[in-house]
C-alpha cells in the first residue's frame, strides 16, 4: 500500500471505479504503473490535453498510416503542435522510436528517420519489429542479447535478498567469462549501495538495474538463468515463475529455496555465500550439470497443489 501524500499533484489515469456504502473511490496509475484505490474526491480532473507521461524508448518499428494518420510536431492536441506536410512518404518506412508520450488522447511515439527526427505519430500507426533495449531512469540500457549468456534476479533491493553477494560472485565470475551479462529487476532501499557497488567493480557494461518492470516476463523469457541469492525467503514465488519458463535455476540452500526446488531436482543449490554463488554461475554454464536437472512440470504441480488444499479443507 502507498501513502496517498507521495502522489500529491502527480498526474493520473483513472482506470476503474467503484461505488461502496462508504463513497466512491478510483483504482488509479501514474507513468503507467498501477498504484490502488482512492477517494474520488482526491482526483481533479484536467480538461485540457496534458501529458500524462513520458519515457525514453528504443524501438525499430515499421510506419503503418491509416486514414486520415497524421504525424505531428508535437504529440496530437498539446498546444503548439501542427502537422507535418506530406506524412505518405515515411509509409512503410523502417524507423526509430526513441521517446513515448501518453496523453488523453491516447499514446505518441517520436520517430527518426536516416537519423533525422521527424515528428510524433501515434503508437498503433507502428508496427513494433524490436525493442532494442530497456528504459531505466531516462537512458537506455541493452535487452538481454542471445551473444551472452544472461543470469537474471529479480526481487526487492533489499539486506535479505543477497544481491550484493550476488554481484561480487559475478565479478570474479566475469573475469573469466566476459561475454557474461546480470540483470536485476527490482527497487528497494540498496538501490544506490548495489549501483557504487557495480561501478567500484567496473561492471557497468556488464550488470544492469533494471528497477521495477511493468513485463518483467519479457526479459525473463531472453535469460538463460535465474538466480536467487536470499539469506532467507517465505515462500519464493519467483522461483515458481522461473520455473515454469522453463529456466535454469541457481539458489542459496536455504529452507524455502530447497524446499521450492526439492533439494535441488529442479535447480542448482549452492551455498549461501560469495563462493558458493560463484560455483553456481559456473555450474549454471556446465551442460553436463544442467543435464541432471529435471524439467518442471507445471500442471502436475498445481494438480498437486490443490489436492492439498482440499485435503486440508476436509
Amino acid at each position: 500500500m502507498s501513502k496517498a501524500a507521495g502522489f500529491l499533484n502527480k498526474t493520473a489515469t483513472v482506470i476503474k471505479s467503484n461505488t461502496t456504502r462508504k463513497g466512491t473511490y478510483y483504482l488509479f496509475s501514474v507513468d503507467g504503473k498501477k498504484i490502488g484505490w482512492l477517494d474520488k474526491r482526491a482526483f481533479t480532473f484536467i480538461e485540457e490535453t496534458s501529458v500524462i507521461y513520458e519515457r525514453t524508448v528504443k524501438r525499430i518499428a515499421e510506419v503503418n498510416l491509416k486514414e486520415d494518420d497524421g504525424i505531428w510536431t508535437k504529440p496530437c492536441g498539446l498546444e503548439g503542435a501542427t502537422e507535418i506536410e506530406h506524412p505518405e512518404r515515411y509509409n512503410g518506412e523502417k524507423v526509430i522510436i526513441n521517446k513515448e508520450i501518453r496523453t488523453q488522447l491516447g499514446t505518441f511515439c517520436r520517430f527518426a528517420y536516416n537519423k533525422s527526427l521527424i515528428g510524433w505519430l501515434d503508437k498503433r500507426s507502428f508496427n513494433i519489429i524490436e525493442t532494442v533495449g530497456i528504459e531505466v531512469g531516462g537512458s537506455i540500457i541493452p535487452e538481454p542479447s542471445r551473444n551472452h549468456f544472461n543470469f537474471l534476479n529479480m526481487g526487492r533491493l533489499s539486506p535479505e535478498k543477497g544481491q550484493d553477494n550476488l554481484i561480487k560472485a559475478f565479478a570474479k565470475f566475469n573475469k573469466t567469462q566476459p561475454n557474461s551479462r546480470l540483470y536485476i529487476l527490482g527497487d528497494g532501499p540498496l538501490k544506490n549501495d548495489l549501483q557504487d557497488l557495480i561501478i567500484e567493480l567496473d561492471l557497468q557494461g556488464a550488470v544492469y538495474l533494471t528497477g521495477q518492470q511493468e513485463n518483467p516476463f519479457r526479459i525473463l523469457k531472453k535469460c538463460d538463468c535465474f538466480v536467487l541469492s536470499s539469506h532467507y525467503e517465505g515462500q519464493p514465488m519467483v522461483l515458481l515463475e522461473a520455473m515454469t519458463l522453463g529456466m535454469k535455476i541457481v539458489a542459496t540452500d536455504i529452507v524455502a529455496n530447497r524446499t521450492v526446488l526439492e533439494n535441488g531436482k529442479y535447480g542448482i543449490l549452492v551455498e549461501n555465500s560469495i563462493e558458493g554463488l560463484e560455483s553456481g554461475l559456473y555450474m549454471a554454464t556446465n551442460d553436463e550439470t544442467v543435464n541432471q536437472i529435471e524439467s518442471f512440470d507445471y500442471e502436475k504441480y498445481n494438480h498437486k497443489a490443490m489436492g492439498t488444499f482440499y485435503k486440508v479443507l476436509g
